[in-house]
């Protein structure tokens, strides 16, 4: 009967149908309406905000109505969920990675609410993933992965998720073991997953994540390094194996076609 009730809830959810609403979603914030998308330029290198970006795709925009969320990061509540962000480092690249940030808000569902209170990253540690060759069904190759301390600082956004609740935006980051020289004219698929797994912290037993999307790139870096339309979420949880975003949301669109992320390095 669970099974059954979650199917129909899933159902819901993808049909944008109430999916603000639903406690338990792979999808977080309501889509209405179009964006009018920009697409930015720039060299690769220099500094961005924050410090030490190589590329960012750009911040979210809490007053757009395609402003959105993917389930992404490790909870009790929901584990081992994965949302793949790409980019393409330009021909003749010169440039060493040495980390990767994600901007992501975590929902709890509390005393009727979803805002949560106390620690949002408990353990403060996050995974890391690098790929190559991510199509829908397939997970390309691995480049690397792994973990560390990760480090989480408020953006200043918060971002709307119906019923009045406005959950507080985070930059997450973590380092390379190893840094990674990326091959001029590659696309890579990224992922940076935040933690929440003490079992005496309820957000990690109420709460998930979302990585947030952008749709206008504003204070992107080198924005126009990243394709449209080829963010990735790979989750055995919600039975998604490695399918591109855009079929959670129903096509593509504005809420589905980059996302806010970045890449460190020198």
């Amino acid at each position: 009967m669970k099974k059954i009730l979650f199917a129909v809830m899933l159902v819901a959810v993808f049909a944008m149908v109430a999916m603000a609403q639903t406690p338990n979603a792979p999808v977080s914030h309501t889509s209405k309406g179009p964006a009018t998308p920009f697409h930015g330029s720039a060299s690769w290198g220099g500094l961005a905000a924050p410090a030490g970006l190589l590329f960012y795709g750009g911040d979210s925009n809490p007053s757009d109505p395609n402003v959105n969320g993917f389930a992404n990061g490790n909870t009790i509540l929901v584990p081992s969920t994965t949302t793949y962000a790409a980019v393409t480092a330009p021909k003749g690249s010169k440039v060493v990675a040495s980390g990767v940030m994600f901007t992501h808000v975590m929902r709890c569902y509390q005393n009727s609410t979803y805002v949560c209170t106390g620690s949002q990253f408990d353990p403060a540690t996050a995974t890391y993933d690098i790929r190559t060759g991510i199509s829908e069904g397939s997970g390309g190759t691995d480049v690397t992965s792994g973990s560390g301390t990760q480090s989480a600082t408020a953006t200043g956004r918060s971002l709307p998720f119906g019923n009045g609740a406005s959950l507080p935006e985070y930059y997450t980051s973590v380092k390379f073991t190893k840094n990674l020289t990326p091959a001029g004219g590659t696309t890579y698929w990224l992922n940076e997953s935040p933690q929440c797994t003490d079992e005496s912290n309820e957000n990690c037993s109420e709460g998930q994540y979302f990585a947030d999307n952008t749709t206008e790139e504003t204070n992107g870096k080198n924005a126009s390094f990243q394709p449209s339309y080829e963010t990735f979420f790979n989750s055995a949880y919600f039975g998604y194996t490695w399918a591109n975003v855009c079929d959670l949301v129903g096509g593509d669109s504005p809420y589905c076609e980059w996302q806010s992320f970045g890449v460190y390095g020198k």
